[in-house]
C-alpha cells in the first residue's frame, strides 16, 4: 500500500474565486491528510483540537497552518500575472501576499480534500 497523491488545479482549490484566472499549469500535487499514518494524523488532530490553541499566539497558529501546507502539498505550481512563478508560501507574510480568493480557501481545501479519482484497485471488479 502507498499513499496516493493527486494533481489538483488551483481552480478546484478556490472554485468560488471567479475573479482569478488560472492557467493550465497552475496546480498542486496534494497528499490528503487522511493518507498519513494514523499516529501522525491523530497527533496532528489532537494539536488542532487542543484547547490551548484557542489561546495560542498568531505566530503559533501560523506555524501550525504552514506545517499543514508543507505536509500535504508535494508540488506547487502557480504563475502570477507577470508570468513569474509564485512560490509555495513559507511564511505567513507569503500567505497574506496571495489573492484573498485563494488565501481564504487554501487551508479549508487542504483540511477537507480526500481525492477525487476512482479507486484503481476496483476497476473492472464485479459489482
Amino acid at each position: 500500500m502507498r499513499a496516493r497523491t493527486f494533481r489538483v488545479p488551483f481552480s478546484k482549490v478556490a472554485p468560488d474565486a471567479v475573479e482569478l484566472e488560472w492557467g493550465p499549469e497552475d496546480y498542486l500535487v496534494v497528499r490528503p491528510l487522511r493518507s498519513m499514518a494514523a499516529g501522525e494524523y491523530n497527533a496532528l488532530l489532537a494539536g488542532f483540537r487542543d484547547p490551548a490553541k484557542e489561546t495560542a499566539s498568531d505566530a503559533e497558529n501560523a506555524d501550525f497552518l504552514l506545517g499543514i501546507l508543507r505536509t500535504t502539498v508535494l508540488e506547487w505550481h502557480l504563475t502570477g500575472e507577470d508570468g513569474e512563478a509564485i512560490a509555495m508560501p513559507a511564511t505567513w507574510a507569503d500567505v497574506d501576499a496571495l489573492p484573498v480568493g485563494l488565501g481564504a480557501e487554501l487551508f479549508t481545501f487542504l483540511f477537507t480534500y480526500t481525492g477525487d479519482t476512482p479507486d484503481p484497485t476496483t476497476a473492472g471488479a464485479p459489482s
